[in-house]
């Protein structure tokens, strides 16, 4: 079927990739393996997941060092892991949906919805500038990578952590702050969507809401 073809196309293609970075272990690769599983069980037409491994590539273009490489392996053993993976596809198909769809762009939220939430916190308003202090120790990591990381709490009202409004907030950071958004809805009833979508009415871009269709 399809829906198999699809499955099989995007574990080679993740695969070949994993393999190719050269610092992945046969346990990394494998939980990568099972994260894909899980993704597809959530979205079996695997659509959005093909699309998403197919921009992945870009995220280890940008950041070619060891020390990312080996960042990310670690990544793969949190327990953040898979909702790292579901976050950083949202977040790209986003993008994509609203034309932002360059290397440049991707390539930078790719890297910065992924890593967003590597370092778990009991104080969620510190765990953004954990996060972005520890991409700042890596070399070479973009500027706009870090500030995207310390913004993805931020919403257009000034509601957020920091307290940013509207083009304060990088625009990275407002296609993550969506992307979780979403993310948390994922399973929800069609009563808590609405909600939530009506909540988030001058928090998130116009455009932005405007893409996601009731349930």
């Amino acid at each position: 079927s399809k829906t198999v073809h699809t499955q099989y196309s995007c574990k080679t293609k993740l695969n070949n990739l994993m393999r190719s970075q050269k610092t992945l272990t046969k346990d990394s690769i494998q939980v990568l393996s099972s994260i894909l599983d899980r993704l597809f069980l959530e979205s079996p037409s695997g659509d959005n997941i093909s699309q998403f491994i197919s921009y992945l590539p870009l995220m280890f273009e940008m950041n070619s060092n060891l020390e990312f490489k080996k960042l990310f392996s670690e990544s793969l053993l949190s327990p953040n892991a898979k909702s790292s993976f579901n976050r950083a596809m949202v977040a790209q198909n986003l993008a994509v949906k609203m034309n932002n769809s360059s290397n440049y762009f991707l390539s930078r939220l790719l890297t910065a919805s992924y890593f967003c939430d590597y370092i778990d916190s009991d104080e969620p308003q510190f765990h953004s500038l954990q996060n972005a202090t520890l991409l700042e120790s890596i070399p070479a990591i973009n500027s706009e990578v870090i500030l995207a990381i310390k913004h993805h709490h931020e919403y257009n009202d000034g509601s957020g952590f920091l307290k940013l409004k509207n083009a304060t907030i990088h625009p990275l950071a407002k296609y993550i702050r969506f992307a979780d958004e979403i993310c948390a809805l994922q399973g929800k009833s069609a009563e808590v969507f609405n909600e939530r979508m009506q909540f988030l009415q001058f928090k998130i871009d116009a455009p932005l809401l405007r893409l996601i269709k009731k349930p």
